[in-house]
């Protein structure tokens, strides 16, 4: 074998030549763009980065609940794909800010694959509990709206391959919405299916002429269990298990799914401990962040935000989130879930204290320790500057 070794003039004067021929190469070659190619169009029809929807019908579910049927317009012709327990981002314009919130979307897949629309239900919560962007969409929104949509997001969903065959699905107030999609869609799977829904007084119990319905057509594989706190308390693990060996006594490995607002979440980790469960067979979808975690005192800090051309200084409340706060001052921050999992929102503290419920955020122990927050579930108890990520899907709306 011979082996020509080259001294380092050689290698360099070797690489000019090379330089020559690339741009030989580009003068050569074709102005005509490359298609973008078969698997880059289909991986952006089934995960767009936004979606162009219209409001074709609106429903009143209760007297706080409202479902929205949303068809695709424009540029969207088809609406994306999704399983059953997702949700979407939707965004909307008040008084020249952006506003996006994530909503399960309550339509199964296989009904709104067949009609091509979503069916969105949303609960107007009150203005002093981040509500409003729920009491815009109350007062705003109405047939012939237009909207703008992240395509699905969410983890929020049954797996064959890590879910046992029977499903305890237990739900808070508007909470109910992702079952409404996932029920009627895994009855078809040889599943037993149980559904605890707690709802605050009668009336409140949202689609549940749907779920009765399906009790009916299912006698033998579906089991719903309609509680009103007012009159009931709450769920605990005493009323689960008892309603468990009534229908189903002997013992079963089950996936528990758990969505309702934070405080339901806390209480229950309580309650489910009594199952001595694995970790893979407890999913949650958190509706917001928890309160426990605000200064009621309500003081103002400051806000500075690091990163572009000129900082921006903004205000934060201590009874509000800091994303929440980016928001209000204008800001077009990247956020999804606003729960703390996802992660899209994740920033970096330069300098300030935060509190935040630990227990619902999905940030890394990397992260923590290098001073990343998750703002979406991030309250401030001082001033703050903080370094945002340049939202990589601006609203144009």
């Amino acid at each position: 074998m011979k082996i020509v070794i080259k001294n380092s003039l050689l290698d360099l004067l070797a690489f000019g030549k090379h330089l020559k021929i690339r741009e030989k190469l580009f003068t050569a070659a074709s102005s005509e763009q490359r298609s973008e190619g078969s698997v880059n169009l289909l991986s952006g029809l089934i995960h767009p980065d936004s979606q162009d929807l219209v409001i074709d019908e609106v429903i009143d579910e209760s007297s706080d609940m409202r479902s929205f049927i949303l068809r695709p317009v424009s540029s969207t012709q088809k609406i994306a794909a999704f399983r059953a327990g997702q949700y979407l981002v939707l965004s909307s314009r008040e008084e020249g800010l952006v506003l996006k919130r994530p909503y399960s979307i309550s339509s199964s897949p296989s009904e709104s694959m067949e009609r091509n629309f979503y069916k969105i239900t949303i609960k107007r919560k009150k203005l002093d509990m981040d509500g409003y962007f729920s009491d815009h969409v109350f007062r705003q929104w109405e047939k012939g709206s237009r909207l703008n949509a992240s395509g699905p997001q969410g983890n929020f969903y049954y797996d064959p391959l890590r879910d046992a065959d029977r499903l305890i699905c237990i739900a808070g107030g508007s909470g109910i919405t992702p079952f409404r999609s996932m029920i009627p869609e895994l009855l078809s799977q040889d599943l037993e299916i149980f559904l605890f829904y707690g709802f605050n007084k009668d009336g409140d119990d949202v689609f549940s002429a749907d779920f009765k319905a399906l009790a009916d057509m299912y006698p033998d594989s579906f089991f719903y269990f309609p509680q009103a706190m007012n009159t009931q308390g709450v769920l605990s693990s005493a009323i689960i298990r008892d309603s468990l060996d009534k229908v189903s006594p002997q013992k079963v490995e089950s996936s528990f799914f758990i969505c309702g607002p934070p405080e339901m979440h806390s209480y229950m980790d309580g309650e489910l401990a009594a199952f001595s469960l694995r970790p893979k067979f407890i999913r949650r979808e958190s509706y917001g962040c928890g309160t426990d975690q605000r200064d009621q005192t309500f003081k103002e800090y400051s806000l500075t935000l690091k990163g572009g051309a000129e900082d921006i200084e903004l205000t934060a409340r201590s009874n509000e989130t800091l994303l929440t706060a980016l928001e209000r001052g204008g800001v077009d921050a990247p956020s999804s879930c606003r729960a703390g999992e996802c992660g899209w929102c994740r920033s970096l503290l330069l300098s300030g204290e935060i509190s935040a419920d630990q227990g619902l955020t999905g940030i890394r122990q990397a992260d923590k320790k290098f001073g990343w927050i998750h703002p979406c579930v991030s309250y401030p108890k001082g001033n703050i500057i903080l370094r945002v990520p340049e939202n990589p899907e601006k609203v144009v709306t």
